[in-house]
């Protein structure tokens, strides 16, 4: 993958690579900086508390039109606890680090071939993995491993991680795609009640040990599907909706009661444009997901290497190598969650080649694509969702997939 900058004609185009998602109500703009320093009704980000310790609110914004139903205060208070009581929650259920007190992924790995009883975010969300057939979630070894990229003081080390640039790393991961891929060798089994096992054959359980992995099942990129839609049920459950919610990789959700616009971005040969912004009043979930670097906030899930390649968290179930079908691909549905959109477009993004014929009959389910090439893109629906276009980008042509 070839290394990407943002185009410097426009600040304002800087600024948005930053901020990465720019999904807000359409009055946000004039409130949000004098509310934010006043205290008075208008568009904020609204954060969490000190006193819940550690969250996972630093991978999210969560925007809102305080006072539109009520007194500013109490909607702050309220707001604010319940976004972060969600926050906490959501780290501690989906960590693959052990906390006391708390039956989180962590104690699912840690326990194979046992019946455990899981707090329902956590059960519901590994129920809908199973329900979707999608088989993502196996590949917690290769991740485990891969991730270390990320991590990386020196990049010449890349080497210890990445299967393209090391024969043994691609055959271990090979050999765990193997087996992440057998339902007889590892499956989750729902049973009801909060009720799980995770099953686990010996020999792959052997292979586990002989290669000093533990994390057998990890969410990884889609991880932060479920915990946006986690907040977005227990926000609007509350009667709280005129406000947007998004995350530093690729998920938004405007909760519906007031207008709310996206940004859609796509990368061209000198550069990444903004194309042009969907606008929109009904509840929505989009789906960004992309092969390049945007921001910093990206250190903690792409890394450029020394030959100025890109690896992304997008990794292929048949070998656990990075792939992306197409630069970008923005997929928006009314009627579904972003887990739920993120889990059907899995087999179609991490991939060598872009299904178009599958990208279409999202449609029958009313899920809508945008994606494209060097020199145009691709609506999936009956007319182009891009209600205003940017001048940057004037130039790449929007047609409808046929």
């Amino acid at each position: 993958m070839e290394k990407v900058e943002l185009n410097d004609k426009h600040l304002g185009l800087r600024i948005a690579g930053a901020v990465f998602f720019l999904i807000v109500g359409a009055s946000a703009l004039a409130y949000a900086i004098s509310g934010f320093f006043t205290g008075s009704k208008g568009w904020r980000e609204v954060g969490t508390l000190e006193s819940d310790g550690v969250t996972c609110a630093q991978d999210f914004t969560f925007m809102y039109d305080i006072g539109s139903n009520g007194s500013v205060s109490t909607e702050n208070r309220e707001l604010t606890e319940l976004y972060s009581h969600a926050a906490k929650k959501a780290y501690e259920q989906f960590s693959l680090m052990e906390i006391d007190g708390v039956t989180n992924l962590r104690t699912l790995n840690q326990s194979p071939n046992v019946e455990l009883t899981l707090d329902p975010l956590l059960y519901e969300a590994l129920e809908k993995v199973c329900e979707s057939g999608d088989r993502t979630v196996f590949l917690g070894p290769v991740y485990e491993i891969y991730n270390g990229l990320f991590k990386l003081e020196f990049k010449e080390n890349a080497a210890d991680y990445d299967p393209l640039l090391n024969p043994d790393i691609a055959e271990l991961f090979k050999n765990i795609c193997l087996y992440a891929a057998d339902p007889s060798h590892i499956s989750l089994e729902p049973l009801g009640g909060g009720r799980l096992r995770l099953n686990v054959s010996r020999e792959y359980q052997s292979f586990m040990q002989e290669n000093e992995l533990t994390n057998y099942v990890d969410f990884c990129w889609l991880k932060n599907a479920f915990i946006i839609d986690y907040f977005a049920e227990e926000i609007s459950s509350a009667g709280y909706r005129n406000g947007t919610l998004s995350s530093r990789d690729g998920y938004s959700i405007s909760l519906g009661g007031e207008e709310a616009g996206f940004t859609v971005f796509h990368r061209l040969l000198d550069g990444v444009y903004p194309l042009g912004v969907m606008r929109f009043t009904a509840p929505r979930s989009v789906v960004y997901l992309r092969d390049y670097i945007i921001s910093s906030s990206d250190s903690e899930s792409y890394i450029e290497l020394e030959n100025g390649e890109v690896r992304t968290p997008y990794l292929d179930p048949a070998d656990g190598v990075c792939k992306s079908s197409t630069p970008d691909v923005t997929a928006y549905s009314d009627g579904y969650s972003c887990s739920d959109i993120a889990l059907k477009l899995a087999p179609i993004y991490c991939a060598e080649s872009f299904d178009e014929t599958a990208a279409k009959s999202l449609t029958k389910e009313g899920i809508y694509l945008l994606y494209g090439t060097d020199s145009a893109v691709y609506y999936t629906g009956d007319k182009s969702p891009l209600t205003e276009r940017y001048s940057e980008s004037e130039a790449v042509e929007i047609l409808r997939a046929e």
